[in-house]
């Protein structure tokens, strides 16, 4: 796998990290810093479909 790849998928992992357990601060900082929300995770979730599901979950 290249560096690039790798740290594509590092990015991925860390965003959908911190929608899942992250505050909200630092979800701000993430997406400003260009995080791709729109980037399916290993099992084909975006972490914008995660946040969706997390709002679902949480009411």
């Amino acid at each position: 796998m290249s560096p690039s790849a790798t740290n594509a998928n590092d990015d991925s992992v860390r965003i959908h990290q911190i929608v899942a357990f992250g505050s909200l601060e630092q979800l701000q900082a993430a997406l400003l810093a260009g995080a791709a929300v729109d980037a399916p995770g290993h099992l084909g979730i975006t972490p914008l479909m995660l946040a969706i599901d997390m709002k679902v979950i949480l009411r």
